[in-house]
């Protein structure tokens, strides 16, 4: 198992924010977030249909910021970014924000993976820091599959692989499917490629993207066949997906570390994670701030365009970012348009959007 940078980061960073710093996010919440979760519950209540989930929700603080004056929020974007070069060193910016909240029947991640977006350079040190905002009897994380538990694991998954584990039948073990990453899009934000290249780039992502759904279809159907066949299968064909099968008995541990509010949990961005699937009871709840740190030296040479994370990107032209370019400091930035644009084959790219099993 290669050694990583992030193999030394430290797991918790206790006490990141004060009292008060945490209830004003709470506030931006409930403002930002549960505000339009809540609205689109009450529509499908009146077309009485099941609420859709309470999916993370990313750039609504970024948005905020290029929108509003809030010298207290920027003070204290200002001191998360201090906290950070202090114990990660210099050079660390904000990529993405994100709100995740955990509750009976709402589930933030349901998959397990790494986070693509930090594969839009060649560096491997990125983290996220998960801060814990307010809970009711859950002051913890969410499942972190990590190295020191299961080395055999990953030695199996790449680092420079964007990696997710898909189940499959209870008796066979699950699919390791390393989802795609491609250099053309970052070519097309080029400025006098964009209306040609992104109509052209989205094409290329919607053919792509059908196809890997596809044979994900394919070897989840096929794992009703008998365990020896299923294994041949997959050994034969799987690379057509960029699937490959966990060893028979191979053991999963996950870990989930202990948190008080205002703590962050440390990500690491080459370790597989996935919320926490014990039964919540109703009383329960956790929320929680999300912020994805990369080091803004680093150039963009490809995207990930199957998570959610680079769908809401997609739809904001400013956060496209062309071959080439170095990470903007966007968060301690004023003036960024984030105005939301999206052309008809940017939505058919986001209607054929991978969908994996939980």
């Amino acid at each position: 198992m290669a050694k990583s940078p992030c193999d030394s980061y430290p797991r918790v960073l206790e006490g990141i924010l004060s009292e008060e710093e945490v209830e004003h996010f709470v506030d931006l919440y409930r403002k930002l977030a549960e505000s339009e979760w809540l609205k689109r519950e009450k529509v499908a209540a009146a077309e009485g249909k099941k609420p859709p989930p309470r999916v993370l929700e990313y750039f609504t603080i970024l948005r905020y910021i290029q929108s509003q004056e809030d010298a207290r929020l920027d003070a204290t974007i200002q001191k998360i970014h201090n906290k950070v070069e202090k114990c990660f060193g210099p050079g660390f910016v904000i990529v993405q924000d994100f709100w995740s909240w955990r509750a009976a029947g709402s589930v933030a991640a349901g998959r397990i993976h790494v986070d693509g977006d930090f594969w839009m350079t060649s560096a491997h040190d990125g983290f996220n820091l998960w801060i814990l905002l307010d809970h009711r009897e859950m002051a913890y994380g969410f499942n972190i599959f990590t190295k020191e538990d299961n080395p055999d694991l990953y030695k199996l998954v790449a680092p420079e692989r964007v990696t997710s584990i898909l189940p499959i039948q209870e008796a066979k073990p699950g699919m390791i499917f390393s989802e795609p990453i491609r250099l053309w899009p970052g070519v097309f934000e080029w400025g006098a490629w964009r209306s040609l290249g992104q109509n052209l780039g989205c094409i290329l992502c919607i053919v792509s993207t059908k196809w890997f759904q596809q044979i994900i279809n394919f070897a989840q159907r096929a794992s009703v066949l008998p365990a020896p066949a299923f294994r041949l299968l997959i050994s034969l064909t799987g690379w057509l997906g960029n699937l490959s099968l966990l060893p028979k008995g191979l053991e999963l541990r996950t870990r989930k570390f202990p948190l008080q509010v205002g703590d962050a949990l440390v990500v690491r961005q080459d370790e597989l994670h996935v919320s926490d699937q014990e039964p919540v009871k109703d009383h329960q709840f956790r929320l929680a701030v999300g912020f994805k740190f990369m080091r803004q030296n680093q150039k963009v040479t490809q995207y990930v365009f199957t998570g959610p994370a680079s769908k809401a990107r997609r739809r904001f032209p400013s956060l496209r970012l062309p071959y080439g370019k170095a990470l903007p400091d966007l968060y301690r930035m004023k003036g960024v348009d984030m105005r939301q644009e999206e052309t008809w084959l940017q939505r058919c790219l986001n209607f054929s959007s991978l969908r994996l099993s939980s």
